[in-house]
């Protein structure tokens, strides 16, 4: 696994939403590709896509945001349970 790789994968682990600017390269498997994006986040509250349209990029990080800002807004915070779901799994 690649350090840029090792790093991406740190990020969803904590959470973050991770945007890659190429296409998915595993696209072709749909066990694979579930896991990389519905079965983490489920599991661990990142989020990893893989987008090559910048355009599409950007309309992506901003409704993230938003959605954020929305959850932040209406007093809501993060799953609590999430960090003892990341403890037995991860």
């Amino acid at each position: 696994m690649s350090e840029k790789a090792r790093r991406c994968d740190l990020l969803r682990r904590a959470g973050a939403y991770v945007i890659m600017g190429v296409r998915n390269p595993v696209e072709f498997s749909d066990g694979v590709t579930g896991i990389l994006l519905d079965e983490w986040e489920q599991r661990y509250g990142g989020k990893l896509e893989f987008v090559v349209e910048t355009e599409e990029i950007i309309r992506k990080t901003l409704e993230h945001i938003d959605k954020k800002a929305r959850r932040s807004a209406a007093g809501l915070r993060p799953d609590p349970l999430r960090r003892l779901r990341r403890r037995r799994h991860g």
